[in-house]
């Protein structure tokens, strides 16, 4: 009959036996958990696939699904993955070439052209836009993207970038705001005037004629953003109104300096810096390449730190803007722009006409508000004939390239399509990335050591067998 002592060595070698076994259990058990969490449950290479597969991973309540696509699921797809992961189901993704694309409308402040649509692509991809009617315009992107202006759109614009689709189907409009123009009486006060009211801005005009005598169109007592856009300061003549045209570009007004109008004290705080000497032309003739060569300016030589240069002529600057308050200021160093629209070649009025919109489009106020529930936006008559000629075909290519036909219509704005994708779900990640995470024994919570957790695992093991082997040894037991 063994003795007290050997029974107690048997019942100790016991309990070593019986926690080696439940260490190799755990370590099974924890390489199982390890081999599911690195292998998806599922996986799919097309939007479409993940969108049709949805309801069944639902049902199923898939511990892991990997996505492995192409371009990026619609939003509803996005936000439907985003409930399962709430739900406790990992989700996780990866897709290469995916190109980075976001889209952008915005109305512009210029009444002949209506609205702005600017893309980020990368450089050298083709780059489709269109709208509700069909296609609008194809370019190759350059310096990071693409930006064209329109007439009017039809909602939703849609920009499809190397099978990627980003799409804006909300835009607000600007309400009409009118233009002062302050100057002398003369041929550049007339023609920039003209100018304006054939580009379809409503022009309220102060012109001096003689000391004290002025000639008036409309009625221009106060600058306030409640009436006009933008003050356009054609000379020096505009000092007695200085202090509020000041006052007026601080408050949100746009205000352009044209020639010695940078010159009136009470401008110079707001003006992009001081102007310098004048400079004669350096031909005679306005091509239509170059036609601002042939114009006389002040250049702008010590512009203000916050200030911005817009065009350089002969390695001075002749545009810079910046902005004052919570308006902005453009200084245009060219006077007498008026000879470029009667002596210039070609469709030279046209060129005079756009630029002097595009200058005040560039500084106006802009009071936006929603647009009609009808979701179209047009400035200046019909849409262009390209957007109204579009084939079923190119419809149809635009809808299954997007994979929205089933969608409602309050969720198919995507501007940006890979950045919502990384802001809803993360970024991308191998298949096999999966985290370990093991559990503490007893607890809910992850163990604060899982890296060395099973390093330890395995030595207790070997303590507890070699420790197990050598009693039975010991006492001569097999």
């Amino acid at each position: 009959m063994p003795s007290l002592a050997n029974r107690w060595r048997i019942a100790c070698e016991h309990l070593l036996r019986a926690v080696s076994v439940a260490l190799l259990g755990w370590m099974l058990f924890l390489s199982l958990r390890t081999v599911r969490s690195g292998e998806p449950t599922f996986r799919t290479g097309s939007p479409r696939t993940v969108r049709d597969s949805l309801p069944a991973w639902t049902v199923s309540a898939a511990g892991t699904i990997h996505l492995e696509i192409d371009t990026v699921p619609d939003r509803e797809t996005r936000e439907w993955l985003v409930a399962l992961r709430r739900n406790g189901t990992t989700v996780g993704w990866s897709g290469a070439g995916i190109p980075g694309t976001a889209l952008a409308i915005s109305p512009v402040a210029s009444p002949a052209i209506g609205v702005g649509i600017r893309v980020a692509a990368p450089a050298g991809s083709r780059v489709e836009i269109s709208d509700a009617l069909g296609v609008v315009d194809t370019v190759t992107a350059s310096g990071g993207g693409v930006s064209l202006r329109t007439k009017g759109v039809a909602l939703p614009v849609v920009a499809l970038v190397s099978g990627q689709v980003a799409r804006a189907s909300e835009m607000d409009s600007l309400l009409p705001k009118r233009v002062a123009v302050i100057g002398r009486a003369g041929w550049e006060s007339k023609f920039v005037t003209a100018a304006l009211e054939e580009s379809g801005w409503s022009v309220d005009a102060r012109l001096s004629v003689a000391p004290g005598i002025d000639v008036n169109q409309g009625d221009i007592r106060t600058f306030d953003t409640a009436r006009y856009a933008a003050v356009v300061v054609l000379d020096s003549s505009a000092a007695r109104f200085g202090n509020g045209i000041a006052t007026f570009v601080r408050r949100g007004g746009g205000v352009i300096l044209a020639g010695n109008g940078a010159r009136v004290a009470a401008l110079n705080p707001i003006a992009a810096g001081k102007p310098g000497m004048r400079v004669r032309p350096r031909t005679i003739s306005f091509t239509r390449d170059s036609p601002r060569r042939a114009l006389a300016f002040e250049p702008i030589p010590n512009l203000r730190t916050d200030a911005v240069v817009i065009e350089v002529q002969d390695g001075r600057v002749a545009i810079a803007a910046r902005r004052e308050g919570s308006g902005r200021v453009v200084q245009v160093g060219y006077d007498e722009t008026w000879r470029w629209r009667l002596m210039g070649e070609g469709e030279a009025a046209e060129a005079h006409r756009e630029w002097w919109s595009d200058i005040v489009a560039g500084a106006a106020y802009r009071a936006e508000r929603k647009i009609g529930a009808d979701g179209r936006f047009w400035v200046g008559g019909p849409p262009p004939m390209k957007q109204s000629t579009a084939t079923q075909a190119s419809l149809q290519h635009q809808s299954d390239a997007a994979g929205i036909t089933s969608m409602p219509s309050h969720l198919r704005s995507d501007p940006a399509p890979l950045a919502h994708l990384i802001n809803d779900l993360g970024p991308s990640r191998s298949p096999h990335a999966a985290s370990f995470s093991p559990t503490c024994p007893f607890s809910l919570v992850p163990c604060p050591f899982t890296t060395l957790l099973p390093a330890w695992m395995l030595f207790t093991l070997l303590v507890t067998l070699l420790a197990e082997w050598a009693s039975r040894r010991l006492r001569g037991a097999p």
